[in-house]
Parts: structure tokens; sequence; C-alpha cells
């Protein structure tokens, strides 16, 4: 199944310390964005086999480099891909599937293009590994 997050892909942050504080500065991001992929995901049920999940995060071509870059180039610069992936499986988490630790395959790629966006899409594994 294929879902699509609008806007600027998003990475996790790591928790803030203050004086004897510690908080979630992405809670109502992730919190967004469990919402839209709920919406999307509306009378399926949870997915709780070995699944893969496939991240392509779309950037937004900066206006200095439109001449110079193609929609569909890779994007090589900040944030880290990890931190991109972990925001994605953490607010799909209890969404669209029952528990992080049931993906078993992750493929990701940064890409430019014209209308950023981050498009996730779930496949259900066989138990020998293979897609179904």
């Amino acid at each position: 199944m294929l879902y699509i997050l609008k806007g600027d892909p998003v990475p996790l942050q790591r928790p803030r310390f203050g004086r004897r504080h510690v908080w979630d500065a992405q809670k109502s991001k992730r919190v967004i964005a469990g919402i839209e992929l709920g919406y999307q995901h509306t009378g399926h049920p949870l997915f709780s086999k070995p699944i893969k999940v496939e991240c392509i995060f779309y950037f937004k071509i900066p206006k200095t480099r439109i001449k110079k870059l193609k929609p569909l180039t890779e994007y090589f610069f900040k944030p880290d891909i990890d931190n991109l992936i972990k925001f994605v499986l953490d607010s799909a988490s209890k969404v669209l599937y029952t528990d992080d630790c049931i993906v078993a395959e992750i493929y990701s790629k940064k890409l430019y293009d014209t209308v950023p966006r981050t498009e996730i899409t779930i496949i259900e594994l066989e138990r020998n590994g293979k897609s179904s």
C-alpha cells in the first residue's frame, strides 16, 4: 500500500533537556503525521506480519539550483536518511502496523522534486522473505 505525507520530509530529533526537565519537541508533528497516515489507511487492518517499508523522500529544488537540477536527482545533504526513516517508522507505529519491530526490510532514498513529500510503501512479506 502507498501512503503519502505532503510537505517537506521531517527528520526525527533527539529529546530536549532542560532544568530537571525532558521533553519531546516533535510530539505534535508525529501525531499529525500519524493522523494523516491513519486517514489513508482507513478500512484496512493493521499490518501484523513481517513487512518491507519503502520510503522515498522528495525535497524541493532550491531556487538557486532550479536550472542545474532536474526532478528525481539524488539529494545528498542534511537531514540524514536514518533520522528521516525513524520519524516515519515512529509516526506509523500503531497506526499502520502493530509495532515497528515487524519491519524486516527497509529501502529508502532522498530525491529532489518540484513537490516535497514522503512516499511510504508497505509490502507484507511471506515467511521466506519474499514480497506477497
